[in-house]
């Protein structure tokens, strides 16, 4: 995957104008939203993220953004101001990036980052601002799930998570 593979714009997740359509309305545990918020990356891959700032809530307000990675540390290759073109990577610090598991994006502008998909698991890229999860701000890197132990059934101790995990319902 390379550097426009994965993109989280304007700081509201992946592929987030495709998501926000198909957002239900209210939504329950009883009624799962039928969107995938989640992204599967191929194991032992170099992965190239940017976080692109944008507006806030409001028209010409931006907001700094944290983001946290769980299950790994990234590189951060580079920061910019304004909107992100494939001219940017020109500058980034490909020989002694930082290594982190949280980073900033400032007010209208992005971040680089870079991990290797080397710790099978589900793992939560989030911003750091709980409230702004609700905007979908963050996004789940699945890597090598296929290497990764089925739920025991003793495990599913509520029906409807079982009738949930074991039908796919």
């Amino acid at each position: 995957m390379g550097l426009f593979d994965i993109f989280v714009l304007g700081g509201v997740g992946v592929g987030a104008s495709e998501w926000a359509k198909k957002i239900p309305k209210q939504w329950t545990e009883l009624a799962w939203p039928t969107i995938r918020i989640g992204l599967t990356v191929p194991l032992s891959q170099s992965i190239d993220v940017i976080l692109q700032n944008a507006n806030a809530l409001s028209v010409n307000e931006s907001e700094i953004h944290s983001w946290h990675q769980h299950g790994r540390d990234f590189w951060v290759l580079g920061y910019g101001e304004g909107k992100f073109t494939g001219k940017n990577a020109k500058g980034f610090n490909l020989k002694n990036p930082q290594l982190r598991n949280t980073t900033v994006v400032f007010l209208y502008g992005w971040t680089a980052l870079r991990f290797v998909a080397d710790n099978p698991g589900v793992w939560s890229f989030h911003c750091r601002i709980e409230l702004n999860l609700h905007m979908g701000m963050a996004v789940v890197f699945a890597e090598g799930v296929e290497l990764l132990s089925k739920v025991p059934v003793k495990a599913l101790t509520c029906r409807l998570t079982a009738k949930m995990v074991l039908n796919g319902t």
